[in-house]
């Protein structure tokens, strides 16, 4: 289970993770949190996404996180395209490894007809 967390600089695992895989740590870091800072040990990992891309060689602090093994940090997520729809009230991600094009939904036309404006009211006593 991963959390995909666009405000987090890097990726984190738990203890379970890390001794599941028996992973020895690489380094330390300093992290910055909810919580405070603090130091912590560092791994070198290869994280596998769903889509079975394989991101080699992420430095990933071990973290407390709750309900989940991996928090997956703008460190993997600034390597690809990432985007997010709603589309029909169906919330959907996608993420790709390598970045292919760039996704810009400004500059695209709309398809669709454009929102009608409410006109303003008139302020009393003006």
């Amino acid at each position: 289970m991963a959390i995909w967390d666009t405000g987090a600089t890097g990726t984190a695992i738990t203890k379970k993770v890390v001794d599941e895989c028996g992973l020895k740590p690489t380094g330390v870091a300093v992290v910055h949190t909810a919580a405070g800072e603090s130091k912590t040990n560092t791994y070198l990992v290869n994280v596998w996404l769903p889509n079975r891309v394989m991101v080699p060689n992420v430095r990933a602090a071990l973290g407390e996180l709750i309900g989940t093994d991996v928090l997956i940090g703008m460190n993997i997520i600034n390597q690809g395209d990432f985007a997010v729809t709603n589309k029909d009230g169906k919330t959907v991600f996608s993420f790709r490894l390598p970045s292919v094009e760039c996704l810009d939904f400004v500059d695209k036309p709309f398809k669709t007809k454009p929102i009608k404006t409410i006109p303003s009211r008139k302020r009393f006593g003006h």
